[in-house]
């Protein structure tokens, strides 16, 4: 998967952390550190910024890629530092917003600190022997600010 995101106004994460006092921050691998906006330094970054603002921040972590599935190790390991806190700061797009919100342990709020612009995947189904490909769809998923997504198919999807 490929996503383009922003970087959300810092007033506005601030808003969404009005009524938390301590913050875990996740930040992404792939995606984010690629656009600069949910990678190691930007979640350093935050980190100064929460605690500059009076946030205790329990601790953090880069996942490898956030919207897979193996989100929920990570989480497991970092589970008691993530229950110190009041909520959840996710530098990753959207589809990682909801992947870390879905493993989550605890019932505590996930907030989206990035904007996706953009949202992109190509699937390919492939022969046993994994040599030619029988079917390809792509799908692209637009967001305007990260508030109302719209998908397009490419090619309409059909039975391979």
């Amino acid at each position: 998967m490929k996503t383009i995101t922003s970087s959300k106004p810092v007033e506005e994460v601030m808003g969404y952390l009005e009524k938390c006092c301590k913050v875990y921050i996740i930040g992404c691998g792939t995606c984010a550190t690629m656009c600069h906006t949910g990678g190691k330094s930007e979640v350093l970054g935050m980190k100064k910024k929460l605690e500059g603002s009076g946030k205790k921040v329990t601790g953090w972590m880069i996942v490898p890629t956030a919207c897979d599935e193996l989100t929920k190790y990570a989480l497991d390991e970092e589970a008691e530092r993530i229950k110190e806190a009041d909520c959840v700061l996710a530098m990753t797009c959207a589809v990682g917003v909801q992947t870390i919100s879905l493993h989550m342990k605890d019932s505590k709020p996930v907030y989206p600190a990035l904007n996706t612009m953009f949202i992109a995947c190509l699937l390919a189904w492939r022969t046993a022997r994994g040599t030619s490909p029988r079917c390809v769809c792509s799908v692209a998923v637009a967001c305007s600010g990260g508030r109302r997504p719209s998908a397009r198919w490419s090619a309409a999807p059909r039975a391979c």
